[in-house]
C-alpha cells in the first residue's frame, strides 16, 4: 500500500510546478451498490467521504487523484447465508467498507465560466471489507481489486478560492479470488478549495 502511494505521488509530481488551476476536494458521498455489492446490500449508503486533488495540465485538461470511504450498510431479518457449504438462517447484519482510490484525467468544459463541467476516467483500486454478523458469529473477507472509474461533475464558483462541487462516479471494480467486483455509484456534493 505504501509503495502504491509513493508511486502515485512520484507520478503526479511534474505536474506539481504547472503554472494552472489546481483544486483540493472534500465531498460527502452517497453510495448506490451495484453488481455483486447489489445482492449482498441492497440499501443506498449515507456514509461516505471523498478527498481528491485535481491540477491542470492544459486549458482543459487536468490530472488528480483521488481517495474515498464508504460504508453499506443492511439488517437482514430471518435472511439465510451460505457459509463453507452450509446454510445458516438467522438475523444478519451486513457491512462492506470500500476504499477507492483512483488516479484519473479529466475533460473540462466552459472553463472559465461561473460553472464548468467535466468528465473523466479514474484507474486504480477498491479496498472492500465484507462482514456478515449472525448471532454470535461472524464471517468476514477482504481484497484489493483493479478498478476504473468513469466520472463526470460540474464546479461552481461561489467567490476566488471556493467553489460548490457535485460529480457522479461509477466504482467499478474487477473480479478477484476472494471476491465478486463491488461496485457502487458515487454521488459526490461538496466544495473545491483553489491552490494558487
Amino acid at each position: 500500500m505504501k509503495k502504491a502511494i509513493f508511486i502515485t505521488l512520484i507520478a503526479l509530481l511534474p505536474f506539481a510546478g504547472v503554472n494552472a488551476q489546481k483544486y483540493t476536494f472534500l465531498n460527502y458521498t452517497v453510495g448506490v451498490p451495484a453488481q455483486d455489492l447489489k445482492s449482498f446490500i441492497h440499501e443506498v449508503s449515507f456514509r461516505g467521504i471523498d478527498l481528491g486533488y485535481m491540477a491542470f495540465v492544459d486549458s482543459n485538461v487536468s490530472v488528480g487523484f483521488s481517495a474515498g470511504w464508504n460504508v453499506f450498510y443492511e439488517r437482514r431479518a430471518n435472511d439465510s447465508f451460505v457459509y463453507n457449504n452450509t446454510t445458516v438462517t438467522s438475523n444478519q447484519y451486513r457491512y462492506t467498507n470500500s476504499v477507492p482510490l483512483f488516479i484519473y484525467g479529466n475533460y473540462h468544459f466552459n472553463v472559465g465560466k461561473i460553472a464548468s463541467y467535466y468528465a473523466g476516467l479514474g484507474v486504480g483500486t477498491v479496498y472492500s471489507d465484507r462482514t456478515v454478523d449472525f448471532g454470535i458469529f461472524r464471517y468476514s473477507v477482504d481484497t484489493w481489486a483493479f478498478a476504473l472509474a468513469p466520472q463526470i461533475g460540474m464546479i461552481y464558483e461561489l467567490n476566488d478560492n471556493t467553489n460548490f462541487h457535485i460529480g457522479a462516479r461509477y466504482n467499478y471494480s474487477f473480479d478477484t479470488s476472494e471476491l465478486d467486483g463491488q461496485s457502487f455509484v458515487g454521488v459526490n456534493v461538496g466544495f473545491a478549495w483553489r491552490i494558487w
